[in-house]
């Protein structure tokens, strides 16, 4: 999954993930993961320009969630569900095996974080290229910057071609 849009995000090889309770919003998010995300749940994905944002689209995956982007980065969706957090976490993991420039087997890692990612909670991912490892922090929503710059980093090591915690 190639990078389409370059942006902050892009450029940082970042992504942030947040459940609501409600729904799931993040950053770093292009309209091809959220494709992918359809696909992995065998849903129908549709999007059409939004009447309320400029810059955005109103998407559906059908008939799982609907919601909206923003700059082709930015995205919120509703009902959140175990399905629906699943499968975007499995497509956000591939994209950062692009940003890494290899295939990357994330099943051994896929479940653990998906334990870390409750309702309230923001996961930030981040791939470090060079050193062939991707760093996810975990943090409380709405947290202060320093919390979030203090928060425990997971770190996940890449170099073998199967992602595994360090």
């Amino acid at each position: 999954m190639e990078s389409e849009h370059e942006c902050w995000w892009t450029r940082r090889h970042e992504t942030e993930l947040s459940d609501t309770g409600l729904g799931v919003n993040g950053a770093g998010i292009l309209h091809s993961v959220l494709e992918h995300t359809a696909s992995l749940l065998g849903a129908s994905f549709g999007a059409k320009p939004s009447e309320r944002d400029e810059y955005g689209q109103d998407v559906v995956l059908n008939p799982i969630a609907s919601g909206a982007t923003h700059d082709d980065c930015f995205f919120h969706l509703e009902p959140v569900s175990a399905g629906l957090k699943g499968a975007l976490l499995q497509a956000v993991l591939e994209l950062h095996s692009s940003y890494l420039g290899a295939t990357v087997e994330w099943s051994h890692v896929c479940g653990q974080l998906l334990l870390q990612w409750t309702p309230g909670v923001t996961l930030r991912i981040r791939t470090f290229p060079r050193q062939r490892q991707v760093v996810v922090r975990r943090y409380r929503n709405g947290a202060s910057i320093l919390t979030r710059l203090v928060s425990r980093r997971l770190r996940i090591n890449c170099a073998s071609g199967v992602g595994l915690l360090v």
